[in-house]
């Protein structure tokens, strides 16, 4: 569930510092907020029915990782304390704070190495390999160490929710005209003039436990051309997307097909084919609706899944896939 701040805005951003204008902004995406509340059932900053989102770009043509993304907006530091004392949030409330803090301090302009070279010492200090091995003390202290990084570098983040969504929302649009979308745009000859527009989502969580993750997955393999429907991609567990795309944790294969013929998948515990039959089926599912029934070329869908039940599987993404020989 969510909302789109169309590209309408994008035409008038320069306009924003305008009181009436820069009013009339706010109220509407006051209100659209208020509407998802009634939506979900819950409410942005009330810790104990806690409504996170989203904020993201959508141009007219993909422009994959160009622009700016965050993921779990409305945290702060009582927000998550509060949180982090729920059942089963523990881990998770750190992991999307972390996360969160991340997500503003690289649009900022601090770089991804500087986060990353945070977990890695606190993956020396704990002696783990893996995130998800951290304890929730070990989590929360990561947390507090990125929020003095980016305090470090004088940057400061609203602590009101409905503020974050707003500065989100604006920085967004302004990733529209950073160095790396720019020359994507020259080079796939995108109008400069066509700009983007913002969704604001709930955010679903695939960091919540083991039966929890993320993934991507391609309806056919990219080396071959063929109507039929054939999974192939990778997931991983207790993670958000975010992970995947940055090559933080090591992917796990969606087919048995893949693990039999993939060296690197050899030494892996399980597909997402026999580990969760459930989810595997309703990605088929999907998938085959996609380019059977509707007529869809084949797709590059990113999807998260909260529990193992298919009712908690969740379509982030889809897009036209790219073959091995268009590349």
């Amino acid at each position: 569930r969510g909302f789109m701040i169309s590209t309408e805005l994008f035409s008038v951003r320069d306009a924003l510092s305008l009181s009436p204008l820069n009013s009339d902004v706010e109220r509407k995406i006051f209100d659209a907020i208020a509407r998802l509340e009634k939506e979900t059932g819950k409410k942005i900053g009330d810790a104990s029915n806690l409504l996170m989102l989203s904020v993201r770009s959508s141009s007219a043509r993909s422009m994959p990782g160009m622009m700016t993304t965050f993921l779990n907006v409305g945290l702060n530091d009582e927000i998550v304390e509060k949180l982090s004392r729920k059942h089963n949030y523990g881990w998770t409330s750190w992991d999307c704070y972390r996360r969160f803090l991340q997500c503003w301090g690289m649009d900022e302009g601090i770089g991804r190495d500087a986060f990353d070279n945070i977990m890695a010492d606190f993956k020396n200090r704990y002696n783990v390999k893996q995130k998800i091995e951290f304890s929730s003390n070990a989590m929360r202290e990561m947390a507090y160490t990125y929020k003095e990084r980016v305090k470090s570098a004088g940057i400061e983040i609203p602590s009101d929710p409905r503020e974050q969504v707003l500065g989100t929302a604006r920085k967004v649009l302004s990733s529209w005209d950073n160095e790396q979308a720019r020359l994507f745009r020259r080079q796939m000859d995108i109008a400069e003039e066509w700009g983007t527009a913002v969704i604001v989502q709930q955010m679903v969580l695939g960091n919540i436990n083991y039966d929890s993750g993320t993934g991507v997955v391609f309806t056919h393999s990219p080396r071959t051309r063929d109507l039929d429907v054939e999974l192939e991609g990778d997931y991983v567990f207790c993670s958000q997307g975010e992970d995947l795309v940055a090559g933080l944790v090591f992917p796990l294969p969606i087919t048995e097909k893949q693990k039999r013929e993939k060296r690197s998948y050899r030494e892996t515990a399980a597909s997402l084919e026999t580990h969760l039959p459930a989810i595997y089926n309703k990605l088929v599912e999907v998938a085959s609706e996609l380019v059977m029934l509707r007529g869809f070329e084949h797709q590059e869908i990113e999807f998260t899944f909260e529990s193992s039940r298919p009712s908690d599987l969740f379509i982030l993404q889809s897009r036209p896939m790219v073959f091995d020989d268009e590349v």
